[in-house]
């Protein structure tokens, strides 16, 4: 039953091109029928919760602020002054939802890597993506970082438009019906999600490894740039540095 509510859910185009899953299973109404919904929505939420509770490579809104507090007790133990901390939500990209996190600190150029490797620490996957390095002065060693690293989390279904597609499948019990394939959508994304699991986290650890192995070289130079500036971006395996903006 709940695997049916799950292909009921897949089976529209709409949701299905969204998880790039492959040509979309097609179940019957006389199979849809006599559904226990009611029931099948406690299942759901049942196994919602089971696999939420395995999901610890999900960054939850809920847990932001456990990798804030992290990040600030990493920036305390490296010397450095935390000035900002912003999150950003970036747009889907099929079954993951990139969350990314933007430090501002200030502190001697040197004790920057500690903080970076402490940002993968966090329980969560995680990717520097971008470290930009400035000095009020040419051979000053304080200077000013902004740092930004990626976090992800599953995407939020379309309540409303699901609870219309269940109203539609069974006209009968549009609530029940609605309810039963919110959930289904639900327990669909997270285990989509769950599977996406050890590519984050390989791809995690390969950043790391990229990121320090590039990072101390890369600030060494700052004294000898133009404009006393510099930037680090890392996208995959490719590791790009620029001495002024672009």
């Amino acid at each position: 039953m709940v695997q049916l509510l799950v292909a009921m859910m897949v089976a529209t185009p709409v949701v299905w091109s969204l998880l790039d899953r492959g040509p979309p299973p097609v179940e019957t109404a006389t199979r849809l029928a006599d559904l226990d919904l009611e029931h099948a929505v406690d299942v759901l939420i049942a196994e919602q919760e089971l696999v939420d509770a395995e999901l610890h490579a999900a960054l939850w809104p809920e847990y932001q602020s456990q990798v804030a507090g992290l990040a600030g007790l990493q920036a305390q133990g490296a010397e450095l002054v935390l000035h900002d901390l912003t999150w950003r939500v970036l747009p889907v990209q099929g079954v993951l939802v990139p969350v990314e996190l933007e430090l501002t600190v200030s502190g001697q150029y040197y004790d920057l890597p500690i903080l970076i490797d402490g940002l993968y620490r966090s329980a969560w996957p995680v990717e520097v993506r971008r470290i930009v390095v400035e000095t009020p002065k040419l051979n000053a060693a304080t200077v000013q970082a902004t740092v930004l690293a990626r976090f992800h989390r599953p995407p939020e279904v379309d309540a409303d438009w699901l609870e219309d597609e269940g109203a539609f499948l069974f006209p009968d019990r549009p609530d029940a019906g609605g309810a039963a394939l919110t959930e289904a959508a639900r327990v669909h994304m997270l285990q989509a999600f769950k599977a996406k699991v050890p590519a984050l986290e390989a791809a995690s650890s390969a950043n790391h490894k990229l990121v320090m192995m590039h990072l101390p070289r890369t600030l060494h130079t700052l004294p000898e740039t133009p404009l006393g500036w510099i930037q680090m971006s890392v996208e995959g395996a490719e590791v790009t540095v620029l001495e002024e903006p672009s």
